[in-house]
Order: C-alpha cells, then structure tokens, then sequence
C-alpha cells in the first residue's frame, strides 16, 4: 500500500462528497486517515459495539437467559413483532442488536451489563467523546438533551483496539468480530468490497447522520474505518445532484467504473445504499428509488434521496 497515494485518494473523495463528511481509518501497519474525525455527533446505532463489547468483557455466559420487557419500543428489529418471546439467551440477544440493529434486544442487554460498565469499556479504549446516555428509542431522555454521542475518530479506534486484541480477551474479541460479521445492513461499505475480504461492520443512522463502521481483514492485515455523513443547514425538498460514483461491485465482478447518478438533493441527501419501497415512513428516502454513489478499495461516501415518503428498510437508530 502506497500511504501517500491511499491519503490522496481518500482526500478526494471527501472534497467531492456532499454535506459534511467525517473519517478516520486506522490500519494494522500503523496508516492513519483523518478528516473532521473529532467532530461530536449522535452515535445511532454504533452505539451498540460499545454495549456489545461491554457484555463480553463482563464474564457473563453467553447462553445467560435475557429477560425481555412485555412493551416493546420498536424501531428497527424484529422482536417489536414477537411479543411470545419472552427470554433470550445473551448470544442470541447480541446478535440480534448487532445484525438486525434490535433495539428491544439493545435495552434488555443494557439492563444486564448497565451505563457504568458501558463507560468504563469505553475508557479503557481511550474514547475522548462516546458517551451512553439513554436506552434506546427514550424519546424523553432524547427531548431532554440526553443524547448518545460518538465521533468518527472514536469508532475506528474502538474497532481497531478490538482487533488488535488491547481491549478484550483474544477469545472475545474473536467473538465480537463474528457477531459484527454477521451484519444483515450491508448495502454500505460491504456491498462494494471485492471478494475474498472479511468485513464486520455495524451500521447506525438518525435524521441527518448516517455512520457505517467496519474492520475489513485480508489475510493478516486489517484497517478499522469509521466514515459518517450529515449534511448542513436545513434540509432543501426540491431540486437534484450528480454524484460521481467509482465503485468496484462484488455482485457483477466487473472492474471499477465511472458513472454519474442523478439523486434527489437537498441538506438531507445523507446515508446508505438502500431500496425504498413498501409500507414504511422513513426520512431520507422516496418511493421506490435508490441513489447512491462512490467507493476506493474499503472507502466509499454515498447519498440515498432526501425527502422521503415510504421505505420497507427500518431506520437503524434511536
């Protein structure tokens, strides 16, 4: 890898990108990428590594029956839609706040490990500004200002000390990784990887943020990657952009391309690959449409259609 040319490379792409972009990549060998990597925004849904890592590192047993609250508060996940299930094993419970971003199975796994243990994770990773304030989907605690927070700095490091093994036990670690492997939202980084890397990733958005984290292995070297997307001002409902798009598509195999997408604009044009259609309300997507745009190597910013009406993807968050 030319460190100079992977640097250029990346600084183009965030010139070009939309909105405001904000990067960091941290690599086994020691390579380093930052752009606006420090900037405090709400965490969404890579709030739940931290809550993840925080139950391994706890001792708990992984087959540890996870009481399940009678009301569920929904959003993204299926067990908002089982209410005869009633209790989890831990593992099953993490998978699902990892894979399908449950935040049912986010709260009941919280109760068990709790805030404080949470944040001393945290601290022994060094993060300067993640910080878990309420549950999930607390749309009071949320009015009043009690946020999750994180910065794009703080995931990548977070997710490079787990696989360099600093944080947790090798056993664990190598636990956490399988779990985030096993990620269903991969229409992000994933989707334009070529074959034959490992990614485990996690997803999170809110209205205005989009976050799309993830350790890409090949062989023995690894980077962490940590880009977030918001866009700034107040939404704009009209009018149309082109991104230019350079991808290479594990789907097609075909090589790396150059096209332009036309996409819906605005403040709001942030996120994920992601087909919008059917039943679902969901901000930042039209009907039927997809629109997105870019990628170098495991690096890539994308824009889905801002004013959204009806979605089948849930949003991941909250």
């Amino acid at each position: 890898m030319d460190p100079a040319a992977v640097t250029a490379r990346l600084a183009d792409l965030v010139a070009a990108a939309p909105g405001r972009l904000s990067v960091a990549v941290r690599a086994r060998d020691g390579y380093r990428f930052d752009h606006d990597s420090a900037r405090v925004v709400p965490a969404a849904s890579t709030i739940k590594v931290p809550v993840l890592l925080a139950y391994l590192a706890s001792g708990m047993p992984w087959d540890l029956p996870v009481a399940l609250p009678a009301a569920r508060v929904g959003g993204c996940g299926p067990l908002a839609l089982l209410p005869s299930v009633t209790s989890l094993p831990a593992g099953e419970a993490l998978r699902l706040m990892i894979a399908l971003s449950d935040n049912d199975a986010t709260n009941a796994v919280l109760g068990l490990v709790g805030v404080g243990e949470v944040a001393r994770l945290l601290g022994r990773a060094g993060t300067r500004h993640t910080v878990l304030r309420r549950r999930m989907m607390d749309q009071v605690a949320a009015a009043a200002g009690h946020e999750n927070e994180t910065c794009a700095a703080d995931l990548a490091e977070l997710l490079a000390a787990v696989r360099a093994g600093s944080i947790l036990p090798q056993r664990e670690a190598a636990m956490a990784l399988a779990v985030l492997r096993e990620q269903q939202f991969d229409e992000g980084l994933p989707a334009y990887l070529p074959e034959g890397l490992r990614c485990a990733s996690k997803t999170g958005s809110l209205p205005g943020v989009r976050h799309d984290i993830a350790v890409i292995e090949s062989g023995d070297a690894w980077v962490a990657v940590a880009p977030g997307h918001r866009p700034p001002g107040r939404p704009r409902r009209s009018g149309h952009v082109h991104l230019p798009h350079v991808c290479r598509d594990r789907r097609d195999g075909r090589r790396p391309r150059h096209r332009l997408n036309r996409v819906r604009a605005g403040a709001n044009a942030v996120g994920q690959v992601m087909p919008t259609m059917g039943r679902r309300r969901a901000a930042g997507a039209d009907a039927g449409t997809i629109g997105f745009a870019g990628s170098t190597g495991a690096i890539l910013w994308y824009a889905v259609p801002s004013a959204g009406r009806a979605s089948a993807w849930p949003l991941l968050g909250q």
